[in-house]
């Protein structure tokens, strides 16, 4: 299960980098590193319970749901390094 924030739930180390007060883009790339495998656990987990019956649509659709919010998540990180890049660029041309 993940928290609003992307991050997965019920994961120390995640939860002790979640206190730590940090930017948004360093919450998304920390998202796109650890939910993914936390959604393939527990799939396997699902298939390791006796549970035979696996619905690979679902699945499929919730990795192609996940998919599209971490190409947003990208599309917003590049959209901000753009900005940060004009702010320090702008901030060298002041100083000289």
């Amino acid at each position: 299960m993940r928290q609003k924030s992307g991050l997965p739930a019920n994961n120390s180390t995640i939860a002790i980098l979640s206190e730590i007060p940090v930017n948004t883009a360093f919450q998304a790339i920390i998202s796109m590193i650890f939910v993914l495998p936390v959604n393939i656990l527990q799939t396997v987990s699902h298939i390791a319970s006796g549970n035979s019956f696996i619905d690979y649509k679902i699945l499929f659709e919730q990795e192609r749901s996940h998919n599209i919010e971490l190409r947003l998540q990208i599309q917003s990180l590049q959209l901000q390094l753009a900005e940060l890049k004009k702010m320090l660029l702008a901030a060298g041309q002041r100083s000289l």
